[in-house]
This record gives structure tokens, C-alpha cells and sequence, in this order.
């Protein structure tokens, strides 16, 4: 189903409201989400100078659920969220970046994990 058919969303800081009354919080405010269908894929800031929160990228029903996180990698060392997120050039997996020039592809329906890259 076309995007512009599907319920509408609303960012209000830390809470995605979804149509029908539903809403998703989280711990942090909401940075920036990408429709893929059915699936919304939220990006959650990361606290500056708390503690290390690293997965914070999700992946939600226009129901209300979350049906994944982004995991941690082993690579991962120390303070590295993600910043940004977009669709690949393709338009059917989610790109995340980190500032550690660690670009991520998931599989946005599932969050499962399709490949790395690194930027300079």
C-alpha cells in the first residue's frame, strides 16, 4: 500500500503517535522516522555525556509495536549511535551512520542486519 494511504504518524518529542489512538514511547526524544509500508523506522537521540546507547534505532508497527532494534556490534566499542538514517538508493533497506564513518544496512521489515560499509 502507497505510503500516503496508510494512517498518519506525529512526532511529539520522545512519543510517536500513530492513527487510532495508538503511541510508542521511548526513553529518548524521537530524531527522525522513515516509512517503509507498515513499518516505521524511528531514530531515538542519544543522550550527550549519559550513559552508552548505541541501539537506538527501531523498528515499529503503524499498531504500536516494536518489532525490532537495531543490535549492538562487536565493533561498536565504547560511545557510537547512530546520527542519521535514510533509505538506500533502492528504497528498500535502511542506511545508518554513526559519526565512527560505520554506515549499517537492516532490512527494515525485520531488522535483520544485510551488510556494513565504511566511510572515510
Amino acid at each position: 500500500m502507497p505510503d500516503e494511504m496508510l494512517q498518519p504518524y506525529r512526532i511529539e518529542g520522545n512519543v510517536l503517535q500513530l492513527g487510532e489512538g495508538a503511541s510508542v514511547s521511548f526513553e529518548y526524544p524521537i530524531k527522525a522516522v522513515i516509512s517503509f509500508g507498515e513499518v516505521l523506522v524511528v531514530l531515538v537521540l542519544a543522550p550527550i555525556g549519559g550513559p552508552i546507547y548505541n541501539q537506538n534505532v527501531f523498528g515499529v508497527s503503524r499498531q504500536g509495536h516494536i518489532l525490532w532494534q537495531v543490535p549492538g556490534f562487536d565493533w561498536q566499542k565504547g560511545d557510537s549511535p547512530y546520527m542519521d538514517i535514510h533509505k538506500d538508493k533502492d528504497g528498500k533497506l535502511v542506511w545508518l551512520g554513526n559519526y565512527r564513518c560505520s554506515n549499517i544496512f537492516l532490512d527494515p521489515l525485520s531488522g535483520r542486519f544485510i551488510r556494513e560499509e565504511f566511510s572515510h
